[in-house]
C-alpha cells in the first residue's frame, strides 16, 4: 500500500495530540484511518462485521486507555497489528461476547483455565 507522506504526518501528529489529552484528535484519527482499517482486516477475515466490530473495540480501548499509550512514529503500523490481535482473538474465541466458544475451547482443552477466565 502506498501512503501519502501527508496521511502519516497527520496521524502521527493526531497519535500524539489524542496522547495528550486533545479529545478531538481522537475523532480525526479514527476518520483517518477507519477505512485503512478496514480494508486491512478484511484481508483476514471475511465477515465484514467482525472486522467492524473489531475496529470499534479497537477504538473503544484506545480511548480507554490513552493516559498510557506509547509515542509512536508510525501510529497506523501499531493500529493494524492491534486490528489483527483483536481478530485473531475472536477467531480463537477469545472474544469476551462469545463465551460459548471459550468454553467449548476448553472443554476440548485446546485452552486453559487462565485463558478461558481472561478472555470473560
Amino acid at each position: 500500500m502506498v501512503r501519502n507522506s501527508q496521511d502519516l504526518k497527520n496521524e502521527t501528529t493526531l497519535w500524539e495530540l489524542f496522547r495528550n489529552g486533545e479529545e478531538s484528535a481522537f475523532s480525526a484519527l479514527f476518520e483517518l484511518t477507519s477505512d485503512k482499517l478496514y480494508r486491512y482486516g478484511t484481508k483476514f477475515v471475511s465477515d465484514e462485521e467482525s472486522v467492524k466490530d473489531c475496529i470499534q473495540e479497537l477504538f473503544i480501548k484506545l480511548y480507554e486507555n490513552r493516559q498510557q499509550l506509547p509515542a509512536l512514529s508510525n501510529p497506523l503500523f501499531y493500529l493494524f497489528s492491534s486490528l489483527k490481535n483483536l481478530l485473531i482473538d475472536r477467531q480463537r474465541g477469545f472474544d469476551s461476547g462469545d463465551c460459548s466458544v471459550c468454553l467449548e475451547r476448553l472443554k476440548k482443552r485446546k485452552i486453559t483455565l487462565k485463558q478461558c477466565e481472561a478472555a470473560v
